[in-house]
């Protein structure tokens, strides 16, 4: 069962209702408005438009890097074990009180007054207005992300959802890309625009997304205790793994996007970014009709092979400027092969659905939590990795395109087109690596079956016990 080409045929259905999973995905855009905007915006607004001291932007980034990792497992380990006897949830009770928090948090970064005069203050704002915005943000992702592994345990319903939600990033991405154009009043409106709209999709959420009453039941364990049964986890290792090398790439293209039209050209903005999604999202269903086949991870590594060998190609022979128009091939090619990338949520999802069966209790916040302790410090390694590649090539802050040095168009292209191809390549290695696939995984999804089932009759059980005893009363 685990040669080359396995078939997985699971025998665990468990399919949504529509409403719900409208309700969950409603929960994405405010994930996709406001994190997408910072991601594109916040390089820009600080360190090209204010001018940033780079030394003060690694300062403020390594802090940033350090809260946006310590505050997830604290807030994941709490949101596992909240009282849903006192406050009816353990998750939909954050996204309620949270998304006007998130939303302010959000709209001060770009709304405190920015002509300091100095370069302490600017790096002040900077530092304290990020760390602030991303506390709010782990609550509220977090919590809305640990929904749907409680919601269904069907890996091909959570995929499913996982393509859903590609269209999802589509609508409502789209006018991103417009951001990295933007000059600087514009990014505040813009801005002020996003978090006014943003709390209003969680209503949905909380309306139409049901947690299971049988996982309120789970004891819960220690902190540290719970720490140790997660860190000491092979399959939640590999997806550590993959999730940094992931996240470390994308925030290096993403920071630097607005460099990336330099070589393409602005009025191409929205032909690639039809291209990656379009392409992306073809090949994903592609990949979920060939999974039950071939296999889920196996699918993964095959395109892996695929995407760095096209990749490595691609790269070397547009380092020739009269080949530049080969980078539409480049990004073609890695749409296409990207698409097993749909399987990265359910993979992880398949360590928590793990741990259930060691631990007693459904942990998706304590496992959200230490993937990002141990995977957020990319979003800060990945701006400052990239910084000191452009200005390595001999980037001029603020500079139009006409007025920047050849050297920074090799830049450009190391970050866009070969960075990638090594991550590719180093999470090949990972996927060797994790244990969830071939008859492991039908055992695994077979024991947790039996589990669930067991814990649902407990529940029934404790129910009548207690009406009998009221009826006794």
């Amino acid at each position: 069962m685990n040669s080359l080409f396995h078939a997985e045929k699971l025998q665990t259905k468990e399919k949504l209702p529509v409403r719900q999973v409208v309700g969950y995905l409603a929960g994405m855009v405010p994930t996709i408005l406001m994190v997408g905007f910072f991601g594109f915006a916040y390089s820009k607004f600080f360190l090209d438009d204010l001018k940033l001291d780079p030394k003060l932007w690694y300062l403020g980034l390594a802090i940033y890097g350090i809260i946006n990792a310590l505050n997830d497992p604290i807030i994941g380990y709490i949101s596992d074990n909240t009282n849903a006897r006192k406050w009816g949830s353990r998750r939909l009770i954050y996204l309620k009180w949270g998304a006007p928090l998130w939303a302010l948090a959000f709209a001060l970064i770009w709304w405190l007054p920015t002509n300091h005069g100095s370069q302490f203050l600017l790096f002040l704002h900077f530092t304290l207005t990020v760390c602030f915005y991303d506390t709010l943000m782990t609550m509220m992702v977090m919590t809305w992300m640990a929904l749907l592994p409680e919601m269904t345990m069907d890996v091909d319903e959570r995929a499913k959802i996982g393509l859903i939600s590609t269209i999802v990033v589509f609508i409502f991405g789209l006018p991103l890309l417009a951001v990295s154009t933007l000059d600087h009043q514009q990014i505040k409106v813009a801005s002020l625009v996003i978090a006014a709209i943003s709390p209003f999709f969680y209503i949905l959420v909380i309306k139409y997304c049901k947690e299971k009453p049988e996982f309120h039941q789970d004891p819960s364990l220690p902190f540290w205790k719970a720490a140790k049964f997660t860190l000491w986890n092979r399959a939640f290792l590999c997806v550590v793994g993959m999730n940094f090398i992931g996240q470390l790439s994308s925030t290096m293209t993403t920071a630097f996007t607005f460099m990336f039209w330099y070589i393409i050209g602005k009025n191409n903005i929205l032909w690639y970014f039809l291209c990656s999604v379009i392409i992306g999202f073809t090949s994903n269903v592609i990949a979920m009709r060939l999974r039950e086949k071939v296999g889920m991870v196996n699918l993964m590594i095959t395109y892996g092979i695929m995407q760095v060998i096209g990749g490595l190609v691609i790269y070397f022979l547009v380092l020739n400027p009269t080949r530049e128009w080969l980078i539409w091939v480049g990004i073609v090619w890695n749409a296409f092969f990207g698409g097993a990338s749909v399987f990265k949520g359910p993979m992880q999802m398949l360590v928590i659905d793990d741990d259930e069966l060691r631990s007693g209790q459904r942990r998706e916040g304590m496992f959200y939590g230490l993937n990002a302790l141990l995977v957020k410090p990319a979003e800060s390694f990945g701006p400052a990795i990239g910084t000191a590649i452009m200005l390595a090539f001999a980037y001029i802050q603020g500079a139009p395109a006409e007025s920047q040095p050849l050297s920074v168009f090799l830049g450009i292209k190391v970050i866009f087109l070969l960075i990638p191809q090594v991550a590719a390549l180093i999470n090949l290695v990972i996927l060797l690596l994790y244990p969830f696939k071939g008859q492991r995984l039908l055992d695994l999804q077979r024991e947790l079956e039996e589990k669930h089932t067991q814990k649902r009759e407990s529940l029934v059980a404790k129910a009548i016990s207690t009406e009998e005893a009221a009826y006794a009363g």
